[in-house]
């Protein structure tokens, strides 16, 4: 958007003369309905709406259009090939009372696209117009983006004694040792080796050759420990940045390193750099993890902690086929050697969980689903509507005197509220739209800062107070104990409105 785009004074005097004729769905309330797949329009005739689009208060000639979400999932509502300075605009509620959920000017050149989280039968008015006096027409685009299932890509545990660098994840994508110090002590003492990097020459290339890591753009993440002789020196010629692992820069589609500031940096070449500050201290191993969700924000991990969520920008550039550990291009102008130690970097197809990364932080060497666990899962939920069916995992520590238990629900319709519950007692009854898994006397978890939200990524965590559970006196839990914990959360369901729904159960025995 320019705001030093005049208003044509022939289109101005058109307006005021109010030649344009009116089209039938010129207002919100004769929104012509849309689905998901291509939709010609053209606002040339058209009015203007009131009031002013949420993201620009210069505009003119808007029409509606109204889509129902044939299931529960982010859309991309897209405008991009219009043939003028155009914008759009997605709300839910009423024509009397709607709520912008996204508006974008802009976004692809002078025209725009905008993505939303859309939940299965609800409305969703989308409203498109011009910049200025800008009228046209082009094509309404509606997308699912769906997140894909979590997938091991590639994994380099850098334990090897030959010159390649073994692709573990069984998809072939090895590497090869470049000046690599091999053999050195890794992230878990006595079990494993790991590789170190002098910062000046080292290196492992992998050649991906069309294989899962050349198909990431986003929706991806990314683990892996490291050990730093020192923060990269502060240079005159610009930022320094170590790189842990790259596709080939400085095309190519996405790295993640850390700066000479402390702080990692995920970037999507060319489009965006991502930075977060952590604490690093040199001579320390780190757990690190960032993840790349289908909306391109990226949510760093330092030591099995979130540490922070940078929105996203456009998706990155298509991946090249090489991609390297240790450097950003050796043979670059500015190649991004790296000065350390790093040890089993894992790269996955989908977004991590919080409770995901912290059962790889807590069992160096292990992959998502294979580490340490506190209990055992029990009796089966009920779909909801994503499709799928709210899990229960926990991380930190079941001996009750650590204190140290997070309890954390994945699979959730996003942005919905919810709470734990747990019993000593395990049942499996039927209740409004899902089933039951505790019964007896039920523990609620809903007093301040317990009642929580679903993030887009449909999971919300809770850490537990074990020395005074909220019952009507707060009770302790001892060596021995079994509590089973389940969540129970809101939902929609097409067919009768607002729900309620649970999760599968968790218990946990304590020591």
């Amino acid at each position: 958007m320019t705001l030093l785009r005049p208003l044509s004074s022939c289109a101005a005097l058109a307006l005021l003369a109010g030649t344009a004729a009116a089209q039938a769905n010129d207002e919100c309330t004769g929104a012509l309905p849309v689905t998901v797949g291509t939709t010609f329009f053209d606002t040339s005739g058209s009015t203007t709406s009131t009031p002013a689009f949420d993201c620009e208060t210069n505009y003119n000639a808007d029409i509606w259009y109204v889509f129902t979400a044939p299931q529960s999932s982010f859309y991309e509502f897209s405008i991009c090939s219009a043939n003028y300075d155009s914008i759009i605009e997605v709300a839910d509620g009423t024509c009397a009372a709607l709520n912008v959920l996204g508006c974008r000017d802009d976004a692809c050149g002078l025209q725009s696209a905008t993505t939303v989280l859309c939940m299965a039968g609800q409305d969703y008015y989308v409203r498109i117009g011009g910049w200025g006096s800008s009228q046209g027409s082009g094509d309404l685009e509606i997308t699912p983006i769906m997140a894909r299932d979590l997938e091991l890509f590639a994994h380099y545990k850098l334990d090897d004694t030959s010159v390649t660098a073994v692709d573990s994840s069984g998809n072939g994508q090895d590497g090869f040792y470049q000046n690599v110090n091999q053999g050195v002590a890794g992230a878990a003492p006595g079990t494993n080796t790991a590789a170190e990097f002098d910062g000046m020459s080292s290196y492992v290339e992998i050649f991906g050759g069309g294989a899962p890591l050349s198909t990431l753009q986003s929706d991806l993440s990314l683990s892996l420990w490291i050990n730093l002789d020192n923060l990269p020196p502060d240079t005159t010629a610009g930022t320094q940045v170590y790189r842990f692992f790259s596709n080939d820069g400085p095309g190519g589609s996405w790295s993640l390193g850390i700066t000479e500031f402390g702080q990692l940096r995920f970037t999507t070449h060319g489009v965006l750099d991502y930075d977060q500050p952590v604490t690093v201290v040199p001579g320390q191993w780190h757990h690190i993890a960032a993840v790349m969700d289908i909306l391109n924000d990226v949510t760093f991990y330092f030591d099995g902690a979130p540490v922070g969520t940078i929105p996203g920008a456009n998706a990155s550039n298509t991946p090249e086929d090489i991609w390297f550990i240790g450097a950003w291009d050796p043979g670059f102008a500015i190649p991004e050697f790296l000065d350390g130690t790093v040890d089993d970097v894992q790269v996955y197809g989908g977004a991590m969980t919080a409770s995901d990364v912290m059962d790889l932080f807590s069992n160096p060497g292990s992959t998502v689903g294979t580490g340490g666990s506190l209990g055992v899962n029990y009796c089966t939920a009920a779909a909801n509507s994503t499709g799928g069916a709210a899990s229960m995992d926990a991380t930190g520590s079941n001996v009750a005197a650590d204190n140290d238990l997070t309890l954390t629900a994945s699979g959730l319709p996003p942005q919905q509220f919810g709470i734990f519950l747990t019993s000593t007692t395990q049942a499996a009854t039927p209740v409004a739209s899902g089933t039951l898994c505790v019964g007896g006397s039920i523990i609620r978890f809903q007093g301040p800062g317990q009642i929580l939200q679903a993030s887009g990524a449909g999971e919300y965590s809770l850490m537990i107070d074990t020395t005074a559970l909220p019952a009507g006196v707060p009770t302790p839990i001892v060596a021995g104990d079994t509590y089973n914990f389940t969540t129970w959360f809101r939902d929609i369901d097409p067919a009768i409105g607002n729900t309620a729904n649970f999760s599968d159960g968790y218990s946990i025995t304590f020591q």
